[in-house]
């Protein structure tokens, strides 16, 4: 059976006002258990617009594949010379214990409105700490 979750409204912006990030602001927690990252694809619609699309299986929540999704952006946007990350849509899905992600999101430059709001640079720092591979 293939669980499916929706997700909307994620701003990834690389630098808070004084470089200070909130604590909602870090990477999300992976499952203890064992996971396999089975890759990121990326491609690029548009010079401000990428979307993403990853794999796991093993120990997978729908909250791991968010986090791997998340690490993976912030890396892109340091690559390409970017601050922020605005999520525009992600869809996870779960089918035979192998979870998928795709998000779509725009990167730039500034400080995008939005609630959940992280520091590019520092996630990528907590996406190492946690195992999360990235870009």
């Amino acid at each position: 059976m293939a669980a499916v979750r929706h997700i909307a409204g994620l701003v990834l912006p690389a630098l808070l006002a004084g470089g200070m990030a909130r604590a909602q602001d870090a990477a999300p927690e992976p499952p203890k258990e064992d996971i396999a990252y089975l890759g990121i694809e990326t491609r690029m619609i548009d010079p401000e617009l990428v979307e993403m699309r990853a794999a796991l299986k093993g120990g997978a929540t729908d909250e791991a594949i968010t986090a791997y999704l998340r690490c993976a952006v912030a890396q892109y946007a340091l690559i390409r010379g970017m601050d922020t990350a605005r999520q525009i849509r992600t869809v996870v899905s779960e089918r035979f214990g192998k979870w998928t992600g795709e998000a779509v999101y725009m990167i730039g430059k500034g400080h995008p409105r939005g609630f959940d709001r992280v520091e590019a640079q520092e996630m990528v720092g907590e996406c190492a700490v946690k195992g999360i591979p990235t870009v």
